[in-house]
């Protein structure tokens, strides 16, 4: 889904309305259903499983759209918009009013578009699980 949302840009809002009811859009819809079922024989939690799966893989790929449409309208690529933005953010750190966001800046790494959206999903993949489990 992922694949096909960033080759095809323009399909992302046009799946998240009203679902389309064609062929491929039909055997996309079973082919979640199918994956559903197998966590629960409850067809509206399947329902609601398969939906939250498809609401991170929306949201994950239209983050990743806005940064494509940044880069086009500003022509900045990320590491040049990064250079650009660093003494303002070098500023802001040393105010001393964002210790987590100055952890985060100093600190911590920067996955790909990819690492994050399949560190995302296996969340997401995971929560799923759990809410698919019956009450104990």
């Amino acid at each position: 889904m992922r694949d096909m949302l960033l080759r095809h840009r323009w399909l992302g809002p046009e799946l998240a309305g009203r679902p389309a009811l064609g062929p491929n859009a039909l055997r996309r819809f079973d082919f979640g259903m199918a994956a559903g079922i197998e966590l629960t024989a409850d067809v509206t939690l399947a329902a609601q499983l398969v939906d939250t799966v498809s609401a991170y893989v929306f949201g994950a790929v239209n983050q990743e759209l806005a940064e494509l449409r940044a880069q086009r309208r500003t022509g900045l690529t990320e590491d040049q918009w990064r250079a650009s933005v660093a003494p303002y953010l070098r500023d802001v750190i040393a105010g001393g009013e964002y210790p987590y966001l100055t952890r985060r800046m100093r600190e911590a790494e920067d996955p790909t578009a990819t690492q994050s959206f399949e560190f995302g999903l296996a969340c997401v993949l995971e929560g799923v699980s759990r809410a698919a489990r019956p009450p104990r």
